[in-house]
């Protein structure tokens, strides 16, 4: 019933192929609590909090991993509980006013910034999408819609280095160009493949749409996303040509990371005003519709089993989650109105540590009454 109603409620923009499953339903603001715009409210841990497990996942935190230059990997540890800083955390040297940095977390920020042209009527999902460097390609390029690429599944070709689209000379100059420049090599909505091309692809076209250079980008981004959520701190990074490189380049301090993570916590609305389209989140949390895809949804991972793209954070836990290289993660968990998050640096040999650290703290919480 509440699947059919989304549907039927954003049909005409977004359409319901999408809707494999329900996802679980996304929290309330509680009336008592206020919105974290210009502070956030802080609480103690909830007194049916785990406090065992939650101390035995925070005991030594920031005495392992010690990196050459002295400091822990583990820099920062949040947890927000019904809308309230609950536990906040960090190593000797980096503190709330710390901005860190998002690497592959970037692409919910180019998520939002789609899902904002989307309502104001400028994209729509299921047509081409407006990439400058396609106008005159042909062949599977035709096929490939807007939806393809938020899912990841427009079949551009994976050559398993993200750096050739970030680092290279040619992707430093114009690292949208770069990107559209890479092959389809499979027909398009088939196959799921992790793909950083299709992040800056969708984050230089939505540039484009919204002035094309830096300064404009950025004040876009500003005035449309970041200020009404009070998330000040936000610094965007861009190549030579005025392009945000939406795959992988952004700062913000950790309670501006909670805050964009609260937005999609609480179904795109801040302060009770919309700012992302109605259903965007659900299509966000929603897996991509392809043979081989499980954990991922709109340029944002899920936590489920798979057999393919590998065990990452506890798939009981029924969340979704931004999550980027060395470790940076910040975890939605509905059914626990809560928000995890961990900044700092990590070995890619670490990670199954990293995940266990989240998951753990999350289980830590109790289940809200549905």
């Amino acid at each position: 019933m509440r699947m059919a109603l989304v549907c039927s409620i954003i049909a005409l923009a977004l359409a319901c192929p999408w809707a494999i499953a329900e996802p679980p339903p996304l929290p309330a603001q509680p009336q008592e609590v206020p919105w974290p715009t210009d502070r956030w409210p802080a609480a103690p841990l909830p007194a049916d909090v785990d406090k065992t497990l939650l101390a035995q996942a925070l005991s030594g935190i920031f005495e392992r991993h010690i990196g050459p230059a002295g400091h822990p990997d583990h820099r920062a540890l949040l947890a927000v509980h019904r809308g309230a800083i609950v536990l906040e955390t960090y190593a000797p040297g980096f503190g709330p006013g710390s901005r860190f940095r998002s690497w592959s977390m970037a692409k919910s920020i180019t998520n939002a910034f789609i899902g904002l042209l989307v309502g104001a009527g400028r994209l729509q999902l299921d047509a081409r999408p407006p990439v400058s460097h396609w106008q005159n390609a042909a062949g599977l390029h035709t096929a490939i819609t807007l939806r393809h690429l938020m899912h990841m599944t427009a079949g551009l070709r994976d050559d398993g280095n993200s750096g050739n689209v970030l680092f290279a000379p040619d992707a430093r100059r114009d690292a949208y160009a770069r990107a559209a420049a890479v092959e389809v090599e499979s027909e398009p909505g088939i196959t799921w493949s992790y793909s950083m091309a299709t992040s800056n692809i969708l984050a230089g076209m939505a540039s484009e749409l919204v002035g094309g250079n830096r300064q404009e980008v950025a004040a876009w981004a500003r005035q449309t996303l970041f200020e009404p959520l009070g998330a000040h701190s936000f610094e965007l990074e861009f190549d030579q040509t005025g392009h945000y490189i939406g795959g992988a380049f952004a700062w913000a301090t950790a309670r501006d990371w909670a805050r964009l993570g609260y937005l999609f916590l609480r179904d795109g609305v801040w302060e009770d005003e919309r700012i992302l389209p109605p259903g965007w989140v659900d299509f966000t949390r929603t897996p991509a519709p392809a043979a081989n895809n499980t954990q991922y949804g709109a340029q944002f991972w899920i936590t489920a089993h798979s057999d393919t793209q590998g065990e990452k954070i506890d798939p009981s836990l029924e969340a979704f989650y931004m999550s980027g290289s060395q470790g940076q993660v910040v975890l939605m968990v509905p059914d626990r109105d809560l928000i995890v998050i961990r900044l700092g640096e990590a070995h890619h040999a670490d990670w199954p540590e990293i995940n266990g650290l989240v998951g753990d703290i999350a289980r830590a919480f109790p289940r809200q009454p549905s």
